[in-house]
């Protein structure tokens, strides 16, 4: 299933930013949505290519796809706490998709317990700083840009 199509994102947590858009302009969610892993800065561009869009064989784009789009709406702040606080959510709620998307394949699969350890680790990389450059670069933040 396509990005921008909300039946890819059907029971998964969403902000109300990128549930707006994602309604109103899908084609513009979808253009925000570039898979897992970031393409900011020279080792994540590189990295990016290795990095696979499943975790034990699941596939996991819909919550990849939320937390990139939420990575990019809304795009200015009026403060550093408020921009703070919409990344941590966005975090969150990349954990909490993953989790409700490996479930979905069964808690007694075989890879179950390593496929939520990974989303543990996908949750430790993105709340990190180059978490927080993907997150601000370009963004608006008390009238200055990141």
């Amino acid at each position: 299933m396509k990005a921008g199509n909300p039946e890819k994102y059907k029971g998964l947590e969403m902000s109300e930013a990128a549930k707006n858009l994602l309604y109103s302009d899908p084609k513009k969610f979808a253009s925000y949505c570039n898979g897992v892993g970031s393409r900011v800065g020279f080792l994540n561009k590189l990295a990016y290519h290795f990095i696979p869009n499943t975790i034990g064989l699941v596939n996991v784009t819909p919550a990849s796809d939320i937390h990139d789009v939420e990575y990019t709406v809304p795009f200015e702040f009026e403060s550093l706490a408020l921009a703070k606080k919409a990344f941590d959510e966005a975090n969150m709620r990349l954990y909490n998709n993953l989790v409700i998307i490996i479930e979905r394949n069964g808690r007694d699969s075989f890879f179950y317990e390593m496929r939520m350890w990974v989303a543990g680790k996908y949750y430790d990389i993105v709340s990190g700083s180059k978490g927080e450059t993907s997150f601000y670069k370009g963004k608006i933040i008390a009238g200055k840009k990141y």
